[in-house]
């Protein structure tokens, strides 16, 4: 799973949620900053802590139930960026900019430093011997890990420069947790082991990979997008693909990639919703396909158009649905919650559609502009005598600049976002939330205490922030 980012990377705090188990999550904080003082109520004990600029990230784990929005039970920092995590087979993987990836059992424990480890040449090491170790293995590859994704008892892991790593279940444990050998374009087994499955070293890097069915659809930076069978094969160039002007080719006599398409923008984001796949582009186009597609190049049967996408030819129409954001928004993120899908655009609102939308090159039904009543530059139903699926909308319009995430942690939504100066908000509300307003959907929510985060700005000045559940 991705830390989520933006296509166009901001000099701010980052917060991101991610659960793995019931009742708990992982709230991740990436930060650009030279100290953070903070006050963690852990297990009913207020814990103070300082770190320097030696660190870069936190990991808070949080209980769900209560009244508070985090109930704290552990938390560790490091010196690096966290870009990836992922819980499969009992372990959770985190991936890092600086090339390192942890394995860790189950979700760690509690307290400070919950995973008990410290940072080391090859990755890392259990800092307290007398406790509890959780550590299980590290490794220190030679590039920032950008993806970590389990698909079907095989984890991929994606770095920049186009490489991407598969391996058998979560690999081993100790230092060089895979057992592999790194070169400049690839990995070999270390002999004796057989985590290693196989690689691909490709002209770009991974944006995003989603399954549907049997397949696996990968897409990358330049515009490019694969459909591959399962997680391909074995050994070197695992996917048997090569590159044309129009996406991807099989190697003659191989049967892994099934399809491929050149789009003219990336793909940032997807969300499968049962027979309804959706592709978010950095451009602003977002389009919603039957399945998986189809086959071959143009996998999609689908033409670029100025408001979106079309369909092509008279083959047969995987187009359901697309559309095209004005002014320069872009959604980074959606989430499909109790039959609704909420669309995640960086101007910053929130989206809330019912279902998966309609069809067509306005398959939302919705408008930018003066809204009724309201403020201006809001997303409202655009009428027409069509069907409305805009149910609701938030955009906080009190200094709350970025939204980070919303998603769905058993019965609650939570919500990550943060103002200019650096303030991060988690905000817990019920999934049932009906709430219709174009602009305040959620309705009011005050700050309470229990949980801060002061954040110095990067030139050293003594801006403060803090993070408060509401």
């Amino acid at each position: 799973m991705r830390v989520i980012q933006r296509p166009v990377e901001i000099d701010r705090s980052r917060g991101f949620t991610a659960q793995f188990i019931p009742d708990e999550y992982f709230y991740i904080l990436n930060y650009e900053a030279y100290l953070v003082n903070f006050t963690l109520n852990i297990n009913g004990s207020d814990v103070p802590f300082a770190f320097f600029q030696d660190k870069r990230s936190l990991i808070i784990k949080c209980t769900v139930s209560g009244i508070n929005c985090m109930n704290t039970v552990g938390v560790s920092a490091f010196g690096k960026h966290i870009t990836s995590i992922e819980y499969a087979e009992g372990f959770t993987l985190i991936g890092f900019e600086d090339g390192r990836i942890l394995k860790v059992l189950g979700t760690g424990g509690t307290g400070q430093n919950m995973f008990n480890i410290t940072a080391s040449s090859g990755g890392f090491a259990v800092a307290n011997t007398a406790l509890q170790s959780y550590l299980v293995g590290s490794h220190k590859f030679q590039k920032k890990i950008l993806d970590i994704v389990y698909i079907g008892g095989k984890t991929l892991v994606c770095f920049e420069a186009g490489k991407i790593l598969k391996v058998n279940g979560t690999g081993g444990s100790g230092y060089n947790v895979f057992a592999i050998t790194e070169f400049l374009n690839g990995f070999s087994s270390v002999p004796g082991y057989n985590y290693y499955s196989g690689y691909e070293k490709l002209d770009s890097d991974v944006t995003n990979i989603t399954t549907v069915a049997a397949y696996t659809l990968i897409a990358f930076k330049d515009g490019r997008q694969i459909k591959i069978a399962g997680t391909g094969g074995t050994g070197a160039n695992m996917f048997k693909i090569i590159k044309t002007n129009y996406g991807y080719s099989s190697v003659p006599w191989t049967y892994i990639l099934w399809g491929s398409h050149k789009f003219n923008s990336y793909i940032i984001k997807s969300l499968v919703v049962g027979n309804n796949t959706f592709f978010c582009f950095a451009d602003g186009r977002i389009m919603k396909i039957l399945g998986a597609g189809g086959t071959g190049q143009n996998m999609f049967n689908i033409t670029q158009t100025s408001n979106g996408f079309a369909t092509y030819g008279p083959s047969t129409p995987y187009l359901l649905g697309s559309y095209k954001f004005p002014h320069n928004h872009f959604a980074f993120d959606m989430k499909y919650i109790n039959g609704f899908t909420y669309v995640l655009i960086n101007g910053d609102f929130i989206l809330k559609i019912l279902g998966t939308g309609g069809t067509g090159f306005n398959m939302f039904n919705i408008a930018y502009g003066l809204s009724t009543g309201y403020i201006n530059n809001l997303y409202y139903n655009a009428g027409g005598g069509f069907p409305c699926y805009l149910f609701g909308g938030q955009r906080w319009t009190t200094n709350i600049t970025y939204i980070h995430q919303l998603t769905q942690i058993d019965d609650w939504i939570i919500v990550c976002y943060c103002r200019e100066d650096g303030m991060q908000f988690v905000t817990k509300l019920k999934s049932v939330v009906n709430g219709t307003s174009f602009v305040n959907m959620f309705g009011t929510h005050s700050a309470t205490s229990g949980f801060s985060i002061g954040v110095m700005t990067s030139d050293g000045s003594s801006t403060s922030a803090f993070l408060c559940c509401t």
